[in-house]
């Protein structure tokens, strides 16, 4: 078979099965409860779209029975008809709509042709600009009024407006696809669902160049059993600054062996546009959402990737942690740093640090900083990172953020900058900040309702919130990025 052969068949082959959520075929007769009021699985109901919630999905509510239903690709103000499919709990069910009675003003055609389907984006069907922007200032607003019991956030300039993106497409500077070598499908997530897979030609939060790389690798993956039944995903990171892609292959085992077609049909169509193809090969008997890696084998070219924020020049490794967003990240860091008001005489700490992308900007106006980073390939890309621009007033260091005391050598600092994971900040890090009482916190967040949580225990704890920021870095999403100032109240 010719690899345009395999590509169409591919392109043009069976969808996956859908899960329960989407596909009322495959969930149980089931009954949910409204006010009183029995709602039967598969019953037809008018909804009003009152908010979206974080993963996307319109928050319904039936105004005869008062029960809430999650309905994909529905806005708020939109009345509807939707299918009850299944309840989560007897409080509220989710929905799969029918038809659209009343739609919302600032609803659009979605611009990918995966996009009802797939999970990656749920806000394609709304326009960017006001509308995606202000559904997530308000999500970030209630989040810190509810969940951080911030009741002043409407006054004294607290709570400032959104940043958006330029880009609303082509924005990302690295996109992973998933891999079922049972189905011999490749793409993304099916919306709600942790299994399924639908098929993808191309990603739009991706560039050109990367979806055309994207596409020559399908085409060799789905022609090879020895290829396909190993992988696991393909990841393409892109380098605004130098138009260069890497491409790593992780896999359940070392597959140099079999990758070697793929290397010299990708190398030879991408020569241009191509720095380098890794294997990434899974540490054994890791899950797989976990991502930990056991060793990197560099197949073609290099093993990493350039690219430059403002004046720097980052080293990014193919498992390492970088701001998907290139464009947007730069004014991010330069807030923080604006916000942060940093002296020649302050020492800053800079937690999960990653390869050091903000560490860099921090360090332009400290008297030293420290990074500290649970990742490994992170750190090394860090300190060379230090050493490629001529920073010599900041020092990296693994380890578990919980450990700040041990891990600093009991430094004391003067201004702590924090940006974890979406899981937020544990019980440990906290209260590790907490014992070292820097006189300001930036906390740096994708995850608004955890920072808020943790906003509230500095809150309770000797500190002050003088404003909170959101930044878009990732349009057609739920998701957002957002700054926190917070100082401490006797510095």
């Amino acid at each position: 078979m010719s690899l345009r052969t395999a590509s169409q068949l591919w392109l043009s082959g069976p969808k996956p099965r859908l899960p329960c959520s989407v596909n009322p075929r495959r969930c149980s007769s089931l009954v949910v409860r409204g006010k009183g009021l029995d709602v039967a699985d598969g019953e037809a109901r008018v909804l009003t779209c009152v908010d979206v919630s974080s993963q996307g999905s319109g928050v319904c509510k039936d105004k005869e029975t008062g029960l809430v239903v999650f309905v994909p690709d529905s806005l708020p103000g939109e009345i509807l008809r939707a299918r009850i499919e299944k309840s989560g709990k007897q409080s509220f069910a989710h929905g799969v709509k029918l038809e659209t009675l009343k739609s919302h003003d600032g609803s659009r055609m979605a611009y990918c042709n995966y996009a009802h389907e797939c999970g990656g984006c749920s806000l394609q069907n709304l326009t960017y600009s006001p509308h995606q922007l202000d559904l997530k200032q308000n999500s970030v607003f209630n989040a810190f009024k509810r969940i951080g019991g911030v009741k002043s956030l409407g006054e004294k300039g607290i709570f400032r407006d959104i940043v958006g993106c330029d880009d609303e497409f082509h924005y990302r500077n690295k996109v992973e696809f998933s891999v079922d070598s049972h189905a011999k499908v490749i793409g993304k997530h099916v919306r709600g669902s942790a299994d399924a897979l639908v098929h993808t030609s191309e990603c739009v939060l991706q560039t050109n160049a990367a979806n055309r790389l994207y596409r020559d690798i399908c085409a060799v993956v789905l022609e090879e059993d020895a290829v396909i039944s190993t992988v696991q995903h393909i990841v393409i990171r892109f380098s605004n600054a130098f138009q260069q892609c890497l491409v790593n292959i992780v896999t359940k085992d070392d597959a140099r062996n079999h990758l070697s077609r793929l290397v010299e049909y990708v190398s030879e169509r991408h020569a241009d546009t191509l720095r380098g193809i890794v294997n990434s090969v899974s540490q054994d008997g890791a899950l797989l959402e976990e991502r930990k890696v056991e060793t990197e084998h560099i197949l073609w070219g290099e093993g990493d990737l350039l690219e430059k924020l403002s004046c720097f020049t980052y080293r990014i490794s193919p498992n390492s942690f970088f701001q998907t967003n290139t464009k947007q990240a730069e004014r991010l860091y330069e807030y923080v740093v604006e916000q942060a008001q940093i002296s020649s005489d302050d020492v800053v700490f800079d937690l999960y640090s990653g390869a050091g992308s903000m560490s860099l900007f921090l360090a332009s106006n400290a008297k030293s900083v420290y990074g500290i980073e649970i990742s490994e390939s992170s750190v090394a890309d860090a300190r060379y990172n230090a050493a490629l621009n001529g920073v010599d007033n900041v020092e990296f260091v693994q380890g578990d953020v919980g450990h700040i005391s041990q891990l600093t050598h009991g430094r004391q600092p003067d201004i702590v900058v924090v940006d974890p994971a979406r899981a937020g900040l544990s019980k440990r890090a906290i209260k590790g900040l907490l014992k070292c009482m820097p006189k300001k916190l930036v906390y740096v967040s994708c995850n608004a309702a955890t920072q808020a949580r943790d906003v509230r225990e500095f809150l309770n704890n000797g500190y002050w919130l003088e404003s909170v920021r959101p930044f878009d870095l990732f349009p057609q999403t739920m998701h957002v990025e957002c700054v926190a100032v917070l100082h401490r109240k006797d510095a």
